[in-house]
C-alpha cells in the first residue's frame, strides 16, 4: 500500500511539474482576418471605414504560448483565440468577432491607425 501511494505522490508531483507545457486546443477552423489600415479595417473579407466606426471595444488579452493557469485539471498554454472586438457603427449596428493573436504586441499595432483617424476604442483586459 505504501508502495502505491509514493507512486501516486510522485505521479501527481510530476503532473503538476509538467503542466505548464500543456495546449488547450480549440475544435474547429479559423477564417477570415482582421486588419488595420490607414482607410478602415477589413474584419471578415467586410471593410468598415473609421468614420462609419463610433467605438471599438477590445475584451482580453490572450496570445499563443500565454501562460494562463486556472487549475492543475485545465491547460496552462493558451492558444491565443480569447480576444475578442466588438465594433459598434454610428448607426448602432454591432460587430462582434473573435480572433487570434500570434504574439503578445500584435494589437498594438492598430493603435496608430486607430489614433491618427481619432477612433474611440476601449480595451478591456479580462483574466482568463
Amino acid at each position: 500500500m505504501f508502495f502505491i501511494n509514493m507512486l501516486l505522490c510522485g505521479y501527481i508531483a510530476y503532473y503538476l511539474a509538467t503542466n505548464y507545457k500543456r495546449f488547450y486546443f480549440t475544435k474547429g477552423t479559423f477564417t477570415g482576418a482582421l486588419t488595420f489600415s490607414n482607410e478602415g479595417i477589413l474584419l471578415k473579407h467586410q471593410f468598415i471605414p473609421y468614420g462609419e466606426i463610433q467605438q471599438i471595444q477590445f475584451t482580453h488579452h490572450d496570445f499563443l504560448g500565454k501562460y494562463n493557469k486556472t487549475s492543475v485539471f485545465n491547460p496552462s498554454v493558451s492558444i491565443g483565440v480569447s480576444n475578442q472586438i466588438k465594433i459598434t457603427l454610428k448607426n448602432q449596428e454591432v460587430h462582434s468577432h473573435n480572433f487570434q493573436m500570434q504574439h503578445d504586441y500584435e494589437l498594438f499595432r492598430a493603435f496608430p491607425y486607430l489614433n491618427k483617424s481619432k477612433t474611440s476604442y476601449l480595451w478591456k483586459q479580462n483574466s482568463i
